[in-house]
């Protein structure tokens, strides 16, 4: 068995959100379990797989990034259809799962679509996007062979959004490997302790408005009284509107955006939080909330998603809303445990419900057993 991966984008070369580290652990999974993988993908390295360029558009990217990744499809299908053979399988992420459309119908596909933020009407940066975006995903779930639901909270969402039977779907959660990502925090050498420990807060994602980081500014001037840091690791569409909201609340020095940092620096940053926080107003599965727990971390975080399916309040970590004044109680709350006893245990919860519910072993296994079930039907 071959397995074809579809990705508009996989880290390290696409960033660190959250569809690009799913896509790179996912690979990664696959390979270690023995499974011969081709990735389909911009920047991949010909050892890697083979290289789908995003088409060049001379247009602002805000205008006709969904006309792009329309386009985009179509060449990552024409990579497929030419390097397909007999016992392949095909696993296609976001909205590049439309390919499954354009590839023989005989070829098993599986789509994972992730947090589906083209169903939200304020997931992405631009209207002009969504409904492209929207077509190519109900497009893709009609076409393949399985979609993934990471968590059992999303999956009747997940069907009524794609228009889908549930017998189509598969649970199959996200999942890390917590002895590797301590690993790469423990080889992070840094001189820079800013906001190290103590009050320090860290958050990691892409800056878009369905991540909620205006709102956690907001809470967070609601809690200028309390001493506290904030870096952010990621950027995104967002990144000049946060801005603005940081200086108008007048707490911009006490806020760092990192922009571009390594897999190091990120997984060290877990590490060393006095708390981690996902303030998100919709959500998928929150892989960064997985890596957060995988490292024991002190966890704030809304519940959207998936994920109340990985913490239960005062258990793995604390949960909220996102609304601001609810939001900025229970920050003040969190804020006050950091360092704590009961802010500890909850981190050791997290860890150990990582290890024993969201390994990638466990995954994996559940991968292979779905392309092998799907090869002999």
């Amino acid at each position: 068995m071959r397995l074809h991966v579809v990705v508009r984008s996989i880290a390290p070369s696409g960033g660190f959100g959250g569809l690009e580290r799913s896509a790179a652990d996912h690979v990664s999974e696959m390979r270690n379990a023995g499974i011969d993988v081709l990735v389909h993908a911009p920047l991949v390295s010909s050892t890697e797989g083979k290289r789908v360029d995003w088409p060049t558009m001379r247009r602002p990217r805000s205008l006709v990034q969904g006309v792009a990744y329309s386009a985009w499809v179509r060449r990552a299908a024409s990579s497929l259809v030419e390097n397909l053979r007999l016992g392949d399988v095909v696993h296609l992420h976001g909205s590049a799962a439309a390919a499954a459309s354009m590839i023989p119908s005989s070829v098993p596909t599986v789509m994972n679509p992730h947090g589906l933020e083209e169903f939200d009407p304020m997931g992405l940066s631009t209207f002009a996007v969504r409904p492209i975006l929207r077509h190519l995903s109900l497009t893709g779930a009609r076409a393949v062979s399985r979609v993934v639901s990471t968590d059992s909270s999303i999956t009747g969402a997940l069907v009524k959004k794609l228009r889908i039977p549930e017998s189509k779907v598969v649970l199959i959660p996200n999942s890390v490997d917590a002895l590797a990502l301590r690993s790469i925090a423990a080889s992070h050498r840094s001189s820079d302790v800013w906001g190290d420990g103590g009050g320090s807060i860290v958050s990691v994602g892409r800056v878009e408005h369905n991540k909620g980081y205006d709102l956690l500014a907001a809470a967070l001037a609601a809690c200028s009284d309390l001493p506290w840091t904030w870096t952010h690791y990621g950027s995104g569409s967002q990144d000049e509107y946060l801005r603005r909201v940081l200086s108008d609340l007048s707490i911009k020095d006490r806020v760092r955006i990192v922009a571009g940092a390594s897999d190091a620096e990120v997984q060290h940053a877990f590490s060393r939080a006095g708390l981690f926080v996902q303030p998100s107003r919709s959500e998928g599965s929150s892989l960064t909330t997985l890596e957060a727990m995988a490292h024991g971390a002190f966890i704030l975080a809304c519940a959207v998603g998936g994920i109340p399916d990985k913490i239960t309040n005062g258990a793995e970590g604390l949960l909220t809303v996102p609304q601001l004044a609810v939001m900025s109680r229970d920050l003040r709350h969190a804020i006050g445990l950091v360092g704590s006893p009961a802010a500890r245990k909850m981190g050791k919860s997290a860890m150990a419900r990582v290890e024993k519910d969201f390994s990638s072993r466990s995954t994996a296994k559940s991968y292979v057993n779905l392309y092998q079930g799907l090869l002999v039907q």
